[in-house]
């Protein structure tokens, strides 16, 4: 299996968490590889969206009557475009042939692949770490050839990365007034300079999770449930 051109999204668009259909990184995989969209087997989309709507009614649901001020905007936007994915992708690539298949993978295999396909080993360990895809916030794995396995897996409400960005929104809109997508990048820019490496954030930090209930296995703070239900 050849391997090509996998730019993200956000890289090309140069916005995080772009909800615009990726037009401009289709068509440069497509240039890439010197491809039509009529010559396309298959076409892979990064998630699973009814397991991942599942899971976000789950979580109204365990936090109600909190969200109730996201839960009309999301749901209008689950309900439109992101739950009939094949016929938008179908709508955007018109020039697809009618037996060209439109695939759903997990959210974590989808960057489990764009780290491994692209890199120069033929076997190795995998683990990723994100907010959330469907369940899982953290996966390790393995990688042999073109067959990748999820061998073991952290799931919601758990999530190191969930809360990382109550982390992020909590300490950065005091500064500034930015979204929470903003804080984050702008948190990892300052660490590397260790603009915020004082003991007084590491403490902060520990509490907070503590607080939170990261490692818990019956409760997660309502704060990065509702970060959650704001940014999906």
């Amino acid at each position: 299996m050849e391997k090509s051109s996998p730019p993200r999204k956000k890289n090309v668009s140069l916005a995080k968490n772009d909800s615009d259909f990726p037009q401009h990184a289709v068509q440069f995989c497509l240039r890439h590889a010197n491809l039509t969209p009529a010559q396309l087997d298959a076409v892979v989309f990064y998630d699973k969206p009814i397991l991942k709507f599942t899971r976000l009614l789950e979580t109204y649901l365990a936090v109600a009557p909190g969200g109730w001020h996201t839960f009309p905007t999301v749901m209008s936007n689950w309900l439109g475009e992101k739950l009939d994915l094949r016929k938008a992708i179908r709508a955007e690539l018109p020039e697809l042939q009618r037996d060209c298949r439109i695939l759903f993978t997990e959210h974590h295999q989808s960057h489990a692949a764009s780290a491994f396909y692209p890199s120069p080993f033929d076997e190795a360990a995998i683990l990723t770490i994100d907010g959330v895809g469907e369940w899982a916030t953290t996966t390790i794995g393995h990688g042999r050839g073109s067959e990748i396995k999820i061998l073991k897996e952290l799931r919601f409400p758990h999530s190191l990365g969930l809360v990382y960005s109550a982390f992020t929104d909590l300490r950065w809109r005091k500064h500034l007034p930015v979204n929470i997508w903003l804080g984050l990048l702008a948190l990892l820019g300052l660490a590397a300079i260790c603009a915020l490496l004082q003991p007084r954030w590491f403490r902060d930090w520990y509490r907070l999770s503590l607080r939170l209930g990261f490692y818990s296995s019956q409760f997660i703070g309502r704060r990065v449930l509702l970060l959650l239900l704001f940014s999906s």
